[in-house]
């Protein structure tokens, strides 16, 4: 197979070649200014079905730098007008190294005897030649991974340059600068699937993660069913655990090879639409149980309610469900108490729980459902850029509202000594209240028309 130093011997027979030419020239290919390493043959360097053109470059033109990643190195002849970003971007050099990380997702390091030097978006434009030592001593540079994790519950990002994928996710938690003990995962930024600390940061093409505390994950078991055709030994997918902000969708996505075409039933009764977040599983006891069926349910549900106006939730289930059934779902999926709730039509008529579905309507393709409160007081909570509503009798106590607000916003109720909720009577200067107080006193103290009472809830 010819190689590229076999033409540059033939070019020396050539008789309009000067002697001074042929011995401190160097292939140099002109679209992607990429210097041809002699050895390597013809046919690696160039496309059968494409046609290139190749220059000769002399030696004054040309630098040679080391560019390393992980444990591979590489001597680099590059030209000196090049930009720098060349060493990070030209596939040429990645595939030298065999870096599969997408180019984006690296750093170029400098590598000096004292320090070393991350180059900046300003450094990767200048020429190469402005790197040349007095000396012209060999430059070492090395392609590091930008890791980036976001701390969830304030988007606080942590850029984490690691010049070896060599190590765990609990190696990779412990570099994070000032991080807080409670903050105990990272999970796919992908699929929201929390990663265990024995895993090795090599085996993920992952290079963004999210920073979570335990009360923000939910640990999911997916069962197979008897008819389920899977075909694994296991009687049930091994735990998982998921962040609170994943959805239906990343359990399908993270498990796509053993659900395939198959179906996510929850509680034995119900399959929930894709885009049904965790979080509507607040009331559940961990772990949150699904078993794995091979056929759609012919009812489609919607439920809808006025107090949460931006979400509702869609799910399949069988024709024959009991209505009672059907609204202790709801609530359960929305989060509230089901003493202060009804299930009405879109007539806005309450329905008979006593009823199945299939002898409610005629037509069970697209059934749709309100939650409506029967309470006598609605709370209004709001907290930084959120807003709460839950509903209460007159006798409630302050304490049961501010333990149900914190258990929705994820806060850890061993925290609760931190919080305090206050009246918005006055948005300048809320009131302070006492949690022995009930909702009767606080509309009878402030003479309040409204059965909507406003709080914001602040830390101590």
């Amino acid at each position: 197979m010819t190689k590229w130093h076999q033409i540059g011997l033939w070019l020396k027979t050539l008789e309009n070649m000067t002697d001074t030419f042929t011995k401190t020239y160097n292939f140099c290919d002109r679209e992607q200014k990429v210097i041809i390493n002699e050895d390597e043959s013809l046919f690696s360097t160039i496309n059968p079905s494409t046609s290139i053109i190749i220059d000769g470059i002399n030696n004054d033109e040309i630098m040679e730098v080391t560019l390393s990643y992980e444990t591979n190195k590489q001597n680099i002849r590059i030209l000196k007008s090049c930009p720098v970003s060349d060493l990070l971007f030209k596939q040429h050099y990645l595939q030298q190294l065999n870096i599969t990380i997408p180019p984006n997702d690296c750093i170029l390091v400098r590598i000096r005897e004292i320090d070393n030097e991350i180059l900046t978006e300003k450094d990767l434009q200048q020429p190469m030649k402005n790197y040349l030592s007095i000396d012209n001593q060999k430059i070492d540079f090395r392609i590091a991974i930008l890791i980036q994790i976001i701390q969830y519950d304030n988007n606080q990002i942590f850029s984490l340059p690691i010049s070896n994928r060599n190590i765990t996710i609990e190696q990779l938690i412990k570099m994070i600068p000032k991080k807080d003990r409670i903050y105990e995962y990272l999970s796919s930024y992908d699929t929201h699937m929390v990663l265990s600390t024995n895993e090795q940061l090599s085996n993920l093409i992952e290079t963004k993660f999210h920073l979570v505390k335990d009360n923000e994950t939910f640990s999911i078991i997916i069962d197979l069913s008897e008819n389920s055709h899977v075909a694994i030994n296991e009687e049930k997918i091994e735990y998982q655990r998921y962040t609170s902000f994943a959805t239906i969708a990343d359990l399908y996505k993270q498990n796509n090879e053993i659900i395939k075409d198959q179906y996510l039933l929850f509680d034995n009764i119900i399959v929930l639409s894709p885009s049904t977040p965790l979080t509507c599983f607040l009331q559940i006891k961990s772990p949150i149980r699904f078993t794995l069926i091979s056929k759609t349910l012919q009812a489609n549900i919607t439920i809808t309610s006025d107090e949460q106006q931006d979400f509702l939730i869609k799910f399949q289930c069988s024709p024959s469900i009991e209505l009672e059934r059907l609204s202790q779902i709801a609530c359960q999926l929305f989060n509230v108490n089901r003493r202060f709730y009804r299930l009405i039509d879109f007539d806005d008529a309450e329905v008979d729980e006593s009823m199945l579905l299939y002898e409610l309507t005629d037509s069970v393709d697209d059934v749709q459902f309100k939650l409506k409160s029967i309470a006598d007081v609605k709370c209004l909570i709001i907290y930084e850029e959120r807003k709460i509503i839950i509903s209460a009798y007159t006798t409630t106590l302050i304490s049961t509202i501010l333990e149900e607000t914190l258990e929705k916003l994820f806060i850890p109720r061993e925290n609760i000594n931190m919080y305090v909720l206050k009246i918005l009577d006055d948005p300048e200067n809320p009131t302070d209240t006492d949690l022995s107080m009930s909702m009767g006193d606080i509309l009878e103290i402030f003479s309040m028309q409204s059965t909507l009472i406003s709080f914001q809830l602040t830390k101590n």
